[in-house]
């Protein structure tokens, strides 16, 4: 079973929780230097408090535009002898607003999930392009809030259907590695091709490196990044 940070439709996943005692923080990110998604030509244009986009697909309804922002983005000393802790908010702003004949072709799905277009975001390893948040070996620790979803909007159509989904939604998130660590990326992505193959499966698993998804092929813009060291 994938342990992804994706949103499902409706709503989301919830993740274990954790984000008090942040000694010493200040604020630091890196650009691009390296291996593996170097190679990639990815956007390493992802900062703090900076908005990005990327494009969604949305079934029955085509691509459309998706937005995020991390906040309170800052790295500092943490409790545990020889590590250092990543700190930040991850925030999505889903744009999308469906005309009657959309809502009524995403109902007809039964299930919105199976429809929905959200972005997402992930952490991998740089010289690998694998998740870290399934399994590593690099001693990284991430802890989640759960999902907070601060606007939730509902759409009609004009026969008794309707969709709800919402429109901006958040989640903290703590970072423990090892100051020796130098490998940590943070990156938003999305899916333009609206299906997920057992290549975006493994990736999710910490299988195959990101460079194989789905996600990366819907584009090599439709993703930005940081490095956090």
């Amino acid at each position: 079973m994938r342990r992804v940070w994706l949103v499902k439709l409706g709503l989301v996943l919830a993740l274990a929780v954790g984000c008090a005692g942040l000694p010493g923080l200040t604020e630091e990110a890196y650009a691009a230097t390296g291996a593996a998604m170097k190679s990639l030509k990815v956007k390493w244009d992802l900062k703090k408090n900076r908005t990005v986009a990327v494009s969604t697909a949305w079934k029955g309804v085509g691509v459309r535009k998706a937005a995020a922002k991390v906040t309170g983005f800052k790295v500092g000393a943490s409790d545990k002898k020889s590590y250092r802790k990543a700190v930040f908010t991850v925030t999505f702003f889903q744009h999308f607003k469906p005309s009657k004949k959309q809502v009524h072709q995403i109902a007809r799905l039964g299930d919105v999930s199976r429809a929905a277009g959200f972005a997402s975001f992930v952490l991998v390893d740089y010289r690998t392009g694998k998740e870290l948040g399934a399994y590593n070996n690099k001693g990284v620790t991430i802890k989640t809030s759960g999902w907070r979803s601060d606007k939730l909007a509902t759409y009609r159509d004009a026969d008794g259907c309707w969709v709800r989904y919402p429109t901006k939604y958040s989640m903290k998130v703590v970072i423990t590695f090892p100051r020796s660590y130098h490998d940590l990326c943070l990156g938003i992505i999305g899916n333009r091709k609206g299906v997920e193959t057992k290549m975006d499966d493994a990736f999710w698993n910490s299988y195959e490196p990101f460079g194989k998804t789905t996600y990366y092929k819907s584009g090599k813009s439709n993703s930005h990044w940081m490095r956090i060291r």
